[in-house]
């Protein structure tokens, strides 16, 4: 028996909306590198693209870290995060609901982060079986928690009616999707 968490929450900016920037980066990257030689200091780049070796070198620092701080969550713990994706397809092959998240990110914990059934199949147990597969794989890699965040307008009983319990709520974020 996974113990079970809902946390419904959003992130938002003062105006609801991101900030973007449009940097030519080979300029950018030369104005770092003057700057940071005229004061002496290393010149930090930083990227935002999926590297799975450099997020893999921050877990494990990660790790060694809270290791050697002799937490008990993670001083004996060995395992890697492990991706989990689980899909149900029709007699066609089509994706008619699916599971994405992963277990072990922070040890113990399953971490569901989008769980979608479409229209026309909700209701037919799929998102519970769903839910059910990737408890059942999360507790054979030695997972005891699970959670996952969603909007007020994403079946929020659902997810309650599978023994899963809200533990935090960020009001009116984003705006008009959260109660306030």
């Amino acid at each position: 028996m996974l113990f079970h968490s809902l946390m419904i929450e959003s992130s938002c900016t003062q105006n609801n909306s991101i900030n973007k920037h449009q940097i030519h980066w080979p300029t950018f990257r030369a104005e770092i590198m003057k700057a940071a030689a005229d004061a002496k200091t290393p010149a930090l780049l930083f990227v935002s693209q999926p590297n799975e070796e450099r997020a893999e070198y921050v877990l494990n620092w990660l790790r060694q870290f809270n290791q050697a701080r002799k937490s008990p969550l993670w001083s004996s713990f060995s395992q890697t995060g492990y991706p989990l994706e689980i899909y149900a397809l029709d007699d066609n092959g089509l994706v008619v609901g699916g599971l994405v998240g992963e277990t072990n990110q922070i040890p113990e914990w399953l971490n569901v982060s989008v769980v979608l059934v479409t229209g026309e199949q909700q209701g037919q147990g799929i998102g519970t079986h769903l839910m059910n597969l990737a408890e059942e794989e999360a507790k054979r890699h030695n997972c005891r928690y699970a959670l996952l965040a969603i909007s007020d307008y994403q079946a929020p009983g659902f997810y309650q009616k599978l023994g899963y319990q809200i533990y935090g709520k960020l009001q009116n974020c984003p705006q008009e999707e959260t109660g306030s």
